[in-house]
């Protein structure tokens, strides 16, 4: 397993300077427990958090049921060990909340020695459907609507749960091991930030949020997803040329664009689902019955270039 890190003295960050919902003592967690074990009730004074966050006064505790923890607990098993490991090690809870925003959300923590947690919090509605019918309708959040049609094809083999999952343990890892400079700048006086390039982002990106020119593409700045930053920005009728532009890049999708923290986190998913798992993935968009588009990410020159790095983690 490549593990990228770097040289730096970590602050002294006292865990009395933090918020509540920003300290592993809040969190009832023992390594010792299992992954599904962590599965549960998110303590209130997070939960209120998020809904300052999002300015969400109806999100509220989801209890799966008997059928979505056995979804849980068979994607659980899935994911490779690499990540499966981060997990165990640094997750302090795997939290369901109702009417959540978007499809998945970690963020991280701290203990009394400034060492680096996370918690994971999804909607409770992920925990159905497909892989397609889930990362299909995740895409047509980037969009207006119109008459186009947008499909993402990934198999209906597995719960579109285990992309999610997938997604967000990438971002426990990334947390923790820094496969990026940074998840995000909160982490800024924690000491757990790396001011330069990592292997995964050296010529890839110039800044977090902007990638080198040669895998820039027009439209690339106005991508957004579930509402978020006053999108959707962009015209259905304009995906086949975004669609273009992003197949001669080097991101395994347009969510992965958008930063280098969700591009680790993008590859991480679609790798494991197209490369270990055996699924496919392609994207479609048609009108009516014609096909405007059809792209298959994984045959980019400029993806597959950057496979070596991602077999590596299994290693």
């Amino acid at each position: 397993m490549l593990a990228v890190s770097c040289s730096r003295t970590p602050l002294i960050f006292k865990t009395e300077g933090l918020n509540k919902w920003r300290q592993l003592a809040t969190f009832a967690f023992n390594p010792e427990t299992p992954l599904w074990g962590r599965v549960g009730p998110m303590p209130d004074c997070v939960l209120e958090q998020m809904r300052i966050w999002d300015g969400r006064n109806d999100y509220g505790i989801y209890l799966p049921g008997p059928k979505e923890e056995k979804i849980i607990r068979e994607c659980l098993d899935l994911l490779p060990e690499y990540l499966s490991s981060a997990l165990k090690t640094r997750c302090a809870g795997i939290y369901f909340i109702s009417n959540l925003a978007g499809s998945g959300w970690t963020d991280w923590l701290l203990d009394e020695k400034n060492n680096i947690y996370c918690y994971m919090a999804f909607p409770g509605h992920v925990l159905s459907g497909n892989l397609s019918s889930l990362l299909s309708a995740k895409e047509k959040t980037c969009f207006r609507d119109s008459d186009i049609t947008i499909k993402i094809e990934c198999g209906t083999e597995y719960p579109g749960f285990l992309y999610i999952l997938l997604h967000e343990a990438a971002h426990v890892y990334d947390y923790t091991v820094q496969v990026t400079p940074w998840v995000e700048k909160t982490l800024k006086n924690t000491g757990h930030i790396n001011m330069r390039n990592s292997v995964f982002t050296k010529n890839i990106w110039e800044q977090y949020n902007l990638p080198v020119k040669k895998f820039d593409f027009p439209g690339r700045t106005n991508i957004s997803f579930y509402g978020f930053s006053g999108g959707p920005k962009l015209e259905s009728s304009r995906s086949p040329e975004i669609y273009k532009a992003a197949s001669r890049s080097c991101f395994p999708s347009l969510y992965a664009s958008m930063n280098w923290a969700e591009d680790f986190a993008e590859m991480a998913a679609f790798y494991h689902l197209h490369d270990i798992l055996g699924q496919p993935y392609k994207i479609i968009v048609s009108e009516k019955n014609s096909i405007l588009w059809m792209h298959e990410p994984f045959l980019q020159p400029g993806l597959r270039d950057r496979l070596g790095l991602m077999r590596s983690y299994y290693k």
